[in-house]
């Protein structure tokens, strides 16, 4: 049976789900990933000082999720279902530049 074109079992590297069907023709490149500079809290539970928080399900400390992500209107699920405002900035400018120097256009 022949699956659509994005689930097509492929040999080699997997193509990101984003690059498929969300950047409208251009290749998102993942941001390099820093070393840990803090431990993680365990999700869901209180973030102590000095640890990285994972605001996804039934977390606690909303008013800290809104500090650290700057989003001071969104309750709590709104911030557990958004993408991250740093991750939209970085899909933003990926975007114009891959406008810039292709001549992406945009959708009438």
């Amino acid at each position: 049976m022949t699956q659509p074109a994005p689930f097509r079992r492929v040999s080699g590297p997997r193509p990101r789900l984003l690059d498929l069907f969300c950047t409208g023709g251009f290749t998102l490149t993942p941001p390099p990933r820093p070393a840990h500079a803090a431990p993680v809290a365990k999700m869901g539970r209180p973030v102590p000082p000095g640890y990285f928080g994972q605001f996804v399900g039934n977390f606690s400390g909303v008013d800290h999720a809104r500090r650290v992500m700057g989003v001071p209107w969104m309750n709590r699920d709104g911030i557990r279902e958004c993408i991250p405002p740093a991750y939209s900035e970085f899909i933003g400018r990926a975007f114009f530049t891959a406008r810039a120097t292709t001549g992406l256009g945009v959708a009438a």
